[in-house]
């Protein structure tokens, strides 16, 4: 037997094993016996240490990204939650000012939601909450638009360089393709489930924030809901600072043409 062969058997022995060695040599080469052992069962070791920790170094890496993706998801829905539409807004606000490309939100909120719970119970609630945000996301096209559930039974829909023409189209797709579900609703409008929609562009600039952006889109929110609900409400296509917006509103077509004879309504904070 060589003293390789030796040296791997003996390397692939129990780390506790006893070893009495009976040697013809002398003392200078059993001693080297002995540390090249040692050597070759220390570096074993030493890759099986290091195998272990960049196992669970992966593992960590993995659990760090599904915590931090489920920080910016909404537990009910799957939508994005707060904390992600804030931080894309504020990222989407500097982007357009770079860009000098509009920037579109359109704020949802169900109708006579409420009244929803109240008739068929919240888990019922729960899951008409979860339809709407599967059916809001269908609508996205683009890798930039997201999706958010902004509280409640509210969402909101951000869309980079997006002009009025082109919210109001993504819009009224939101308004119809909920509608379609035919979700009833004892207390909705035609007895089914439907949602309102406040929609505002801006250009953003340094002068402004992202707060007159989302302030333009609630306040056409309310007035949608104030002026029959399942329609589409639109602020002025470019808010200005310090500016008070004109709101239209676009009542469905299945609602009974343009809307009701108040459909230039006006706001003024």
């Amino acid at each position: 037997m060589t003293d390789s062969n030796l040296l791997d058997r003996l390397a692939s022995a129990s780390l506790d094993l006893p070893l009495i060695l009976t040697l013809v040599f002398g003392t200078i080469a059993a001693i080297a016996v002995a540390w090249a052992l040692w050597v070759r069962r220390t570096m074993a070791r030493e890759a099986e240490l290091l195998e272990l920790v960049n196992d669970r170094t992966l593992q960590l890496e993995e659990a760090n990204r599904r915590l931090e993706a489920l920080s910016y998801s909404d537990a009910l829905t799957g939508a994005a939650n707060r904390r992600a539409f804030d931080e894309a807004l504020d990222g989407e606000w500097r982007r357009a000012i770079r860009s000098k490309a509009p920037l579109s939100l359109l704020m949802l909120d169900i109708d006579h939601f409420k009244s929803f719970n109240d008739t068929y119970g919240h888990q019922a609630g729960d899951k008409c909450l979860a339809t709407v945000a599967t059916t809001l996301a269908g609508i996205v096209r683009r890798a930039g638009d997201r999706v958010a559930r902004y509280g409640g039974e509210e969402f909101v829909m951000l869309l980079p360089s997006t002009d009025t023409a082109g919210s109001i189209a993504v819009a009224e797709r939101m308004r119809a393709a909920v509608a379609s579900l035919n979700l009833p609703n004892p207390s909705g409008v035609d007895g089914r489930v439907t949602v309102s929609i406040g929609r505002a562009t801006i250009q953003a600039t340094d002068a402004s924030t992202s707060d007159v952006l989302v302030a333009a889109a609630d306040a056409a929110l309310y007035d949608a809901k104030r002026s029959g609900r399942n329609r589409v409400t639109s602020a002025p296509e470019i808010i200005s600072p310090g500016t008070s917006p004109q709101l239209t509103v676009t009542a469905p077509a299945d609602a009974g043409g343009s809307g009701p004879p108040d459909a230039a309504l006006r706001h003024t904070g």
